[in-house]
């Protein structure tokens, strides 16, 4: 190839003066000819008729030579024209193939800066993108790259770390980190070496570390990567793992209740604890020398056999079974398990209660919930007929009990208008005892009558507004004794779920009996509201009025006892004890706080 150039500027130099040379040799051989051809004919030949033929043959000669001459110059020209024309086509050919493969030198340089290119990118992605820290330090540990990871795990930015000494020089895990590098220097790889290093706060780290060498373009080992892996949540996982499989194993141990571990495919016993050591009367090896089939009474077999073929990962086993003891004493047992891995082996991890004791209490219990089911329904044929007769002493106490009452007063009111001028003094104040008497009488038996009332009507529980009903028997009272001066004090929007007519009833009576303890007050006060710090809603109705002695509230609500005298307030001592059987009924309680000429605060609630 470097010759042919060569030969090439030759021939092309060659050619530029082969005209010249032809011209040179033209005029060299014309001149010699005329010079010389003639000086000879003059001497060859004297005679002028014959020197004018051979002058004219001497210039045929001259032609024919001259045309040979040209012929022969001109014919070697054109062959060193045709050899060039050859040399150049080759060049031609050789320029071609040449600039072919300076093309394809040219793609196949691209592909590859473009592949370099593309394998940079996803190299620099995977840099940037991994989940671990990566790292690359030359020879001297100086650091040349520090990826978004390392950023995070370490605390250091990479703008501080790249060209700067790696900051695992010094403190813990620095010896672990230095024969790290040493060995990967050496050209080794270095894999999963556990260590802590350092963030740039001081917390350490649990680290698996991994190294490689890098080489220059010589295959001179230039510096190395490093992989940092965070392994605190794995090592924290282990040790969870640790303390969980100790505490299973703790709890396995001391369960109260019997446990064990059985192979599902041979039914032989793996693992039993100490309660079912106990409980069953084997020793650990006759059970671990035993299969499950081995505490079952012969019958329960085949089912057995049936509900463990039906066992899958996920399935549990659970169910009531007959176990037998060691002295052959047959238990009834509820079973809990739960599909496990064994040490390798599919096996069920099972949980039994002892509830023979249970059981027994049970069918002593559905005897006696037989039985007191049979008291009720006595009880209640009981009931009914009380009923009956409550409604038949009602029906007396309202028509035979009044006829007479009525005589007595209508006797006596006779009296008084027909023959009071023929009395004296006693025996008009003996008529009016007898009336007031009568009277008394009948306000009794209404009483009576209402209380019973309370005791066995229907109800119907709906949103009742308290605050409004006490409003309405505050405005009835007033409207009954309008000369007296009573503050009323109720407060707004209270409200309870009951019965409204038996919530009427109580709030008559208790509003009631504070306006009727109040009227020696020149002010009086009455308070109805909802008491404050209460678990569920507690009412109140506060009175300064009389009060009463505590020593005495469990009088309260009784019938017919009173705290006061018929001298010093009317009443039958009725009122108190329907209250507290209307609130019964509500499921609610009734209470009282009071103290003597201090006034007195009765408390009560709806429902549970």
């Amino acid at each position: 190839m470097t010759l042919f150039p060569r030969k090439l500027d030759r021939l092309v130099e060659r050619h530029r003066l082969i005209p010249l040379k032809i011209a040179l040799l033209y005029a060299l051989f014309g001149g010699i000819w005329i010079l010389f051809s003639d000086h000879f004919l003059s001497l060859l030949v004297a005679d002028r008729s014959r020197l004018t033929v051979w002058s004219t043959v001497k210039g045929w000669v001259y032609v024919a030579v001259t045309a040979g001459l040209l012929y022969w110059l001109i014919t070697r020209y054109a062959d060193e024209m045709h050899r060039s024309e050859g040399l150049l086509r080759e060049r031609n050919e050789e320029l071609t193939l040449t600039e072919e493969e300076l093309q394809q030198q040219l793609d196949e340089q691209c592909r590859n800066q473009l592949e370099l290119h593309e394998a940079h990118q996803t190299l620099n992605a995977l840099f940037n993108a991994s989940p671990v820290a990566v790292l690359a330090l030359d020879g001297a540990g100086t650091v040349t790259m520090w990826n978004q990871t390392a950023e995070l795990l370490f605390g250091w930015p990479a703008a501080e770390s790249v060209g700067m000494p790696h900051p695992f020089a010094a403190g813990a895990g620095a010896d672990d980190f230095a024969s790290l590098l040493a060995e990967a220097l050496a050209g080794a790889v270095v894999n999963d070496l556990e260590t802590c290093l350092p963030r740039r706060d001081g917390q350490l780290l649990d680290i698996s570390m991994s190294a490689a060498p890098t080489a220059d373009p010589q295959g001179k080992i230039s510096g190395i990567v490093v992989l940092l892996a965070d392994n605190s949540r794995r090592k924290c996982a282990e040790r969870a793992l640790v303390q969980s499989e100790e505490n299973y194993r703790l709890l396995f141990a001391s369960n109260p209740h019997p446990m064990w571990v059985f192979d599902r495919e041979t039914l032989a016993f793996l693992e039993v604890n100490d309660a079912a050591i106990t409980h069953y009367g084997y020793s650990r090896e006759e059970f671990l020398a035993m299969t499950i089939r081995d505490i079952r009474p012969t019958e329960e077999i085949p089912a057995l056999l049936e509900a463990i073929s039906r066992i899958t990962e996920q399935a549990r086993f659970d169910g009531v079974w007959r176990h037998r003891l060691k002295n052959g004493t047959e238990i009834t047992v509820e079973v809990i398990s739960h599909a496990i891995d064994f040490a390798g082996r599919q096996a069920s991890l099972v949980l039994a209660n002892d509830v023979t004791e249970r059981f027994r209490m049970e069918k002593e219990l559905v005897c006696l919930n037989a039985e007191l089911e049979e008291r009720v329904r006595a009880r209640t044929v009981e009931l009914e007929r009380a009923n009956r007769e409550l409604e038949s002493f009602s029906y007396s106490v309202s028509h035979d009990l009044r006829a007479p009452l009525r005589h007595i007063s209508g006797f006596s009111r006779a009296l008084l208008e027909d023959y009071s001028d023929r009395l004296d003094a006693e025996g008009l104040n003996y008529l009016n005892r007898i009336q007031g008497a009568a009277q008394r009488m009948g306000g009794f038996i209404d009483d009576m009558l209402k209380l019973a009332n309370v005791s066995r009507s229907e109800m119907e529980f709906l949103p009742v507004n308290l605050s409004t009903m006490a409003q309405v028997v505050a405005l009835e009272l007033k409207q009954g004794e309008p000369a007296r001066q009573v503050t009323f004090r109720i407060a707004e929007g209270v409200t309870a779920i009951g019965d409204a007519r038996l919530l009427r009833v109580i709030m008559e009576n208790l509003l009631g009996n504070a306006w009727k303890y109040t009227s020696r007050r020149d002010e009086a006060e009455i308070e109805f509201g909802v008491a404050e710090g209460t678990a569920r809603p507690t009412y109140f109705i506060r009175d300064n009025g009389v009060g009463f002695d505590m020593a005495y509230a469990g009088k309260l609500f009784q019938p017919f006892q009173r705290l006061h005298g018929l001298d010093e307030f009317e009443g039958s001592g009725i009122g108190l004890a329907t209250v507290r059987r209307a609130i019964e009924r509500h499921g609610g309680e009734v209470w009282a706080e009071a103290g003597v000429d201090r006034g007195a605060t009765f408390f009560f609630t709806i429902g549970a």
